[in-house]
């Protein structure tokens, strides 16, 4: 027989054939919902990986956000201890401004005194200082020998913050065993620094023979 003549025939009835084909389509549409399925359970696991790792760096941020914060905290605390601090040198110092420093004033005679004299006597008042020194002298002949570094003296007295007016006295040769050397004497008077406390109101006396209220 030939077999391109043969005829093929199904005797299953139409409706088992029907759902033969409907299980397959079923089939097919689970085996493609699975395959979705895993796709977005791909999508979500990636994306949920994503999302722990940005919420660990946010954790991260946080905290040092957290540490920055308390080192701006610990900067503000020390600027305002530094405007206190500043407060208190100025107050020192308007302080300090009435008064004369004697510490500092002899501090800056010991730096501004030429080598080549040397003090023998200080005295002062609250108005005047006067300073007696000697200087070698004239030995050759040269009439203005000693008399420069009293000169310069005087220039480097008149440097000194609180001192004004400043004079040289007197000048003289010494004789016997010092002979050679000049003697000198200078003045000056104490800068009166400016009070900035305001003095209190004092009443006018009453007038002759007025008695006067409230008085022990």
């Amino acid at each position: 027989m030939d077999v391109k003549n043969q005829i093929l025939i199904n005797l299953l009835p139409r409706e088992i054939i029907d759902k033969r084909k409907a299980e397959k389509r079923i089939i097919l549409a689970l085996l493609v919902a699975a395959a979705i399925g895993m796709i977005l359970f791909g999508v979500f696991s990636i994306n949920m990986i994503r999302l722990s790792a940005q919420e660990d760096k946010i954790t991260r941020l946080e905290n040092e956000n957290a540490k920055h914060q308390v080192a701006i905290d610990e900067i503000r605390i020390f600027q305002e201890k530094q405007g206190q601090v500043k407060q208190l040198e100025s107050l020192i110092a308007s302080v300090s401004g009435l008064r004369f420093v004697w510490s500092k004033f002899f501090n800056d005679i010991s730096l501004i005194m030429p080598n080549d004299i040397w003090l023998t006597k200080l005295s002062s008042d609250s108005k005047v200082v006067s300073f007696d020194g000697l200087v070698q002298g004239n030995t050759t002949g040269t009439t203005d020998l000693g008399h420069k570094p009293v000169a310069k003296w005087l220039v480097h007295l008149g440097q000194i913050e609180g001192l004004s007016d400043i004079w040289l006295t007197t000048t003289n040769k010494v004789s016997d065993k010092d002979d050679g050397k000049i003697k000198f004497s200078t003045t000056a008077n104490i800068k009166q620094p400016k009070s900035e406390i305001t003095a209190p109101v004092v009443s006018a006396p009453p007038p002759s023979g007025q008695a006067v209220e409230g008085g022990s």
